[in-house]
């Protein structure tokens, strides 16, 4: 407890030090204090507006937190959104995103992540599963993994089950 209290006085002198954080993550985590260490994760994102990369980490540290233990996942869905947000490639943000909004059914969210991987601010006229395993869209995006020149519109399916992406079609 007496080791919690100067962590939580450090971090409240300087929450940008990761340092601190860490100590102090570390001794809310081991007391169980969750839900403390979701706001601790919180401030520390906040004081980070200065440091993108470093503050969608901690956003995605925090929706692991909300997801794993604090039965939270709608809060779990803003953090990873955030943090991608700050950092296309926060690591871990899109598929624990991706995970939840398949889980809640969120279909057209899902979709949405699923353009942004494709490196596409649109897809045209997706098309989702009545199972919701499977969504088939359109894409010019080069970097779907098929072939193609990206001069026209291909078509593809994602299997959201194996994370996969086919071509299914070539224009």
């Amino acid at each position: 407890v007496q080791a919690r209290t100067c962590f939580e006085r450090a971090f409240e002198a300087d929450p940008t030090s990761f340092s601190i954080l860490r100590a102090l993550a570390a001794a809310e985590h081991a007391a169980k204090r969750y839900a403390r260490l979701a706001e601790v994760y919180e401030q520390a994102a906040n004081a980070l507006e200065d440091d993108p990369k470093a503050r969608a980490a901690t956003l995605v540290l925090r929706g692991r937190l909300l997801e794993a233990r604090l039965d939270q996942p709608d809060r779990a869905i803003e953090a990873y959104q955030a943090a991608l947000l700050h950092d296309d490639d926060a690591t871990g943000a899109a598929e624990g995103l991706k995970r939840l909004l398949h889980a809640k059914a969120r279909w057209r969210d899902l979709v949405a992540v699923l353009e942004r991987e494709a490196g596409r601010a649109a897809v045209l006229d997706p098309d989702i599963s009545d199972d919701g395993r499977r969504v088939v869209f359109q894409s010019q995006a080069l970097n779907l993994g098929a072939e193609t020149n990206g001069t026209s519109r291909q078509i593809y399916v994602a299997d959201l089950d194996d994370d996969t992406v086919e071509l299914i079609s070539v224009n």
